[in-house]
């Protein structure tokens, strides 16, 4: 039997392998928990005297339990990698005793080869949030024949064309990255109807010459999710990993090999994600898949770790949602400030420099804002006020010497600011500043909302950077 999905809070019972000669396997428990991922729970005596126990007992008195393990359920196999001790407890008396381990990686499914051997994997598949909506690939067609009656048209057929569209594929460093669409189907019959189901996901898989580890194909996916998280301004959660390679085939009794199928990767490197709240499918992103391109992920790729100061802090920031709005000002400065270095001097920042002529808070403002050359709304009179002001709220906001913390309406204007500068400057880094930067770096929803808030708050930036109130600039 195979297990093909687990769900959080789901236990199994089964027998632990450990790979060893001549130690007896022992019964545990294994759950899945939505936030540390899975959990083994061991019982065993303290006191034996067969010796039955004495290989777990050292497991847990050392804290250092085997690197991998196999579980055996009724349901079916499940291996066990990267195992760490969880914590014990030695009751006295004849009570059991009672050890867990944590999983940094479970594949539900057997693996041919030494137990103690590293998880390394070929072919890393996962499901992100906003693929679907992203991509706009699908694997469904439909079409709809009628014949008219009268006033009415009635239907005559309804066929539903089930196809896996072209994938687009681009190469990462070592590794290759490919978006594609994946479909599955099921029948429901019960006393309400029977139902056909179609499933028509979009997936984000990640291959190398040679097996690797879970992390590396993560370190790769990741740099899509988190382009993703600055397109959309919003979170990105992994949903669920499949992996596919050879050593976890499908076998017949005689040992022939069937398929090398994909099978069920939990990591607690991801688990949390499983349970965060489904993103707005209202939101939008600045640009989608196919104004990108292949080539733009390339050149993302390539941008991304000479700009990873720039991106990590803005993609925390726009990850966690009802954060205090001071707090998304220092991210978000944060990550102009590096994309400053990177973008080097600018014409008419010696403006924005201190007295002796160098380069200060507002200067990395300055050149983030000159970079895009954006039409700002009439309540922003020049390019430098407007970065005085962005440096002076968040150096205000830093320095507790300076007093009080900014009017929030001062700092919600400049987080908002600060958030689309961000998104902007990600798709600069895709390398398509010709065609999509100069559509969207005027985005008219972006900047209406931004005059709106301007006008609600009665707030201007006069072109020395200070705010004024009612005062036409």
């Amino acid at each position: 039997m195979v297990i093909e999905y687990m769900k959080s809070g789901q236990a199994l019972a089964g027998l632990l392998v450990d790979g060893v000669e001549g130690t007896p396997y022992v019964g545990a428990t294994l759950t899945l928990d939505k936030a540390r991922g899975v959990l083994i729970e061991v019982p065993f005596l303290t006191w034996d005297e067969t010796g039955q126990f004495t290989h777990v007992r050292e497991w847990f008195d050392s804290r250092t339990p085997p690197t991998n393990l196999l579980f055996q359920s009724v349901e079916g196999p499940i291996s066990l990698f990267d195992l760490r001790w969880d914590g014990h407890s030695l009751p006295g008396g004849l009570t059991a005793a009672r050890g867990t381990i944590q999983a940094g990686e479970t594949v539900l499914s057997h693996r041919d080869g030494a137990l103690a051997d590293p998880l390394e994997v070929e072919q890393i598949r996962s499901w992100l949030d906003r693929l679907n909506d992203w991509t706009g690939l699908t694997s469904v067609s439909a079409d709809l024949a009628s014949e008219p009656d009268g006033r009415i048209s009635r239907a005559r057929s309804y066929t539903v064309n089930v196809q896996s569209a072209e994938p687009v594929t681009w190469e990462q460093g070592e590794a290759t990255l490919t978006l594609e669409s994946v479909w599955r189907s099921s029948q429901e019959d019960d006393d309400r109807g029977r139902r056909h189901l179609i499933a028509d996901d979009v997936v984000l898989d990640s291959s190398f010459p040679q097996p690797r580890p879970f992390l590396d194909h993560l370190v790769e996916q990741r740099k899509v999710a988190n382009l993703l998280v600055l397109l959309y301004g919003s979170r990105i959660a992994f949903r669920r990993h499949r992996l596919r390679d050879q050593r976890f085939v499908d076998r017949f009794a005689n040992g022939e090999v069937i398929d090398t199928p994909f099978v069920d990767l939990v990591s607690t490197r991801t688990v949390r994600d499983g349970s965060l709240p489904m993103p707005d499918h209202k939101e939008r992103p600045i640009a989608y898949l196919a104004q990108i391109g292949h080539d733009g992920l390339e050149t993302w790729a390539e941008n991304y770790k000479r700009w990873k100061r720039f991106i990590l802090p803005a993609v925390n920031a726009f990850g966690r949602p009802g954060v205090l709005v001071e707090e998304t000002v220092m991210s978000t400065f944060t990550s102009l400030e590096a994309a400053s270095r990177e973008i080097g001097p600018r014409e008419g920042e010696s403006t924005t420099y201190n007295g002796r002529g160098m380069p200060t808070t507002a200067t990395h403002a300055y050149r983030c804002i000159h970079v895009l050359d954006i039409s700002w709304p009439e309540q922003i009179a020049a390019t430098e006020g407007l970065a005085r002001a962005i440096a002076d709220n968040y150096n205000t906001i830093k320095h507790a010497d300076r007093g009080n913390l900014p009017d929030a309406r001062k700092s919600i204007l400049v987080s908002h600011i600060n958030r689309w500068i961000i998104r902007l400057l990600a798709l600069h880094l895709t390398g398509k500043d010709g065609t999509l930067l100069t559509e969207y770096r005027n985005d008219p929803r972006e900047l209406w909302t931004l005059q709106q808030t301007f006008e609600a708050y009665q707030l201007s930036i006069a072109a020395d950077g200070t705010w004024h109130t009612n005062t036409p600039i």
